[in-house]
């Protein structure tokens, strides 16, 4: 038999192997609009969900309460979970006049979720907002400003979307409208949203329309749509250790597929997994009806081009040139991989569907909830490098009657303060190889750490107080500059790099049912002669709480 034949059957064989609660899902009501009121989700490709280090997940919902007031009827609400998404109750609202499509991120203390939205201000045009909602004391940030104002229809700002890197700077991207023209652009933030820098042009072609990111390391990979062949997506980074652009310019993604027919319109969501690949979720049609077909492109970090390309489904309806589609999207799962999530026009987006790489080619189709007609027509997953979640994405029916919200996993992995630096020596970074799950091995990745250093690793479950201290601790005056302490310690064991500087953790996670939803905190304590005056460095810390 050829290997083409066997192909179809690996990838059978490896879907077989994965256990069932990793390919289950559950769907859950977040809100039900009532009256004349509709309430939304934004588009595919904004960052909606957040989880925080407390164990809470938070969503944005759009709404309209119906009662044609203008932009007074228009409101970005807060939503949050404490039970990992089973039930919803609203927490707050933005506090911008017309607020409407938005995006989140948690910082880097795994309290603070930082939020930019378009807010129409009364004029009916979109600005650009930024504000800070602290989960644990429940209050808005002072530091909340206007960051791009509109002043006509032509002079709009739209669509932002942030995340945030490991050392708390904040990356934001939206679009302007006609003026420029129809540009991408970026800006940086400090990690209280107090200092930004000035706007910076992303795409180097004309458009940049719908612009999509993700910070990954030390690098924030966009995706956006431009003019290129009438119309075509590219990609392109930004080093944040330069700072600068990347030397290979601007990335082709679906001019580097010879197969579509037609061209690509302007819909595109991109995604970059555990291992540095970048993906670009985008769809393709012709004038007319009859040639749509959704496409998932990949570079290989090791790549200089987008080489990879999957044809995800045909979904006939989908027309190239300047039209936009949101019911498909990409989020990454608790092991960092990347999972599509679509409907299909040509069933009126009645049936929800997953699929995700394997090897070298895509999964069978699966069929995670069959609906009725529209019930399916907006999807927003959710996706960031530094967190295990489990695949979350908000759903929309086309009335706008319901925002329902999938979670398709278990655990969550919650990054709750940042590593130090030092003379001759990087931040010591921990990560986990996935989120955690009761009565399995947990692993942690610890990594530039020192060739041969000795160390401790440490385990608590209070990021609020150590003894009479408020957490997070500087420990300045222990010699550790710019080093704190993440949690109070309740255990702690030695360990050895080796000679790479690295070192793999495995930590059995007890099957026992109280510790379901509870976040438990660690971090690690590395010797680094000559780094500062106490020789030694620690890592950020992470929250883990299993479902």
């Amino acid at each position: 038999m050829s290997t083409a034949h066997l192909a179809p059957l690996a990838a059978l064989l490896v879907l077989a192997s994965i256990p069932a609660d990793r390919l289950s899902a559950q769907i859950q009501t977040i809100t039900t609009a009532t009256g004349a009121a509709t309430v939304r989700i934004g588009m595919q490709h904004l960052r909606t969900v957040a989880s925080t280090s407390d164990g809470r997940v938070f969503a944005l919902v759009p709404t309209n309460d119906g009662l044609s007031n203008g932009d007074a009827s228009l409101f970005l609400e807060l939503w949050e979970s404490g039970d990992g998404g089973a039930t919803w109750k609203r927490t707050a609202r933005m506090p911008r006049t017309g607020a409407v499509r938005g995006s989140l991120v948690t910082g880097i203390d795994g309290k603070t979720l930082h939020i930019v939205y378009e807010a129409r201000l009364g004029n009916g045009h979109a600005s650009i907002a930024y504000d800070a909602w602290n989960s644990a004391t429940k209050s808005w940030s002072t530091h909340g400003k206007i960051l791009q104002t509109s002043t006509s229809t032509n002079a709009q700002f739209l669509q932002p979307i942030i995340d945030v890197t490991r050392d708390e700077r904040l990356v934001i991207a939206y679009y302007t409208h006609r003026q420029g023209p129809w540009t991408g652009q970026m800006q940086i933030g400090d990690a209280n949203g107090a200092n930004w820098t000035a706007t910076a042009r992303v795409n180097v072609d004309t458009y940049g329309v719908r612009i999509d990111h993700q910070v990954s390391g030390d690098d924030a990979w966009f995706a956006y749509r431009t003019s290129t062949g009438g119309y075509g997506i590219r990609a392109r980074r930004y080093d944040l250790a330069g700072p600068g652009w990347g030397n290979l310019g601007e990335f082709e993604v679906s001019g580097k597929n010879a197969n579509i027919s037609g061209t690509a319109n302007s819909s595109s969501v991109l995604a970059v997994d555990r291992d540095g690949k970048v993906w670009v979720l985008w769809s393709s049609g012709g004038t007319s009806a009859g040639k749509g077909v959704i496409w998932l492109s990949a570079k290989a970090p090791s790549s200089q081009s987008f080489t990879e390309h999957y044809k995800v489904d045909d979904d006939a309806p989908i027309l190239g040139g300047n039209h936009s589609y949101d019911h498909f999207s990409l989020a990454l799962d608790e092991n960092g991989r990347v999972q599509v999530l679509y409907s299909l026009l040509s069933e009126q987006n009645a049936n929800l569907y997953l699929r995700f790489p394997v090897g070298s080619q895509l999964s069978p189709r699966l069929q995670l909830s069959p609906g009725k007609a529209d019930e399916f027509s907006r999807i927003c997953g959710n996706r960031r490098s530094d967190p295990r979640e489990p695949v979350y994405a908000l759903l929309e029916d086309k009335a706008g009657s319901s925002v329902r919200i999938l979670v398709r996993g278990s655990g969550t992995v919650v990054p709750h303060g940042t590593a130090c630096s030092g003379t001759g020596a990087a931040a010591p970074l921990l990560t986990t190889d996935r989120g955690p799950a009761l009565g399995t091995t947990l692993n942690f990745l610890l990594e530039d750490l020192g060739a041969n250093r000795p160390g401790a690793f440490f385990v608590g479950v209070d990021d609020t107080m150590f003894g009479s201290f408020l957490l997070p601790l500087p420990l300045d005056a222990l010699g550790f500059r710019g080093c704190f302490l993440a949690q109070s310690p309740l255990a702690s064991s030695g360990f050895a790099s080796n000679s790479s500087g690295t070192l793999t953790i495995p930590v059995p996670y007890p099957n026992i049912s109280a510790l379901k939803g509870t976040p438990i905190f660690w971090q690690a304590f590395v010797a680094s002669p000559g780094a500062n005056a106490g020789g030694a460095l620690l890592t950020g810390g992470l929250a883990t709480i299993a479902r």
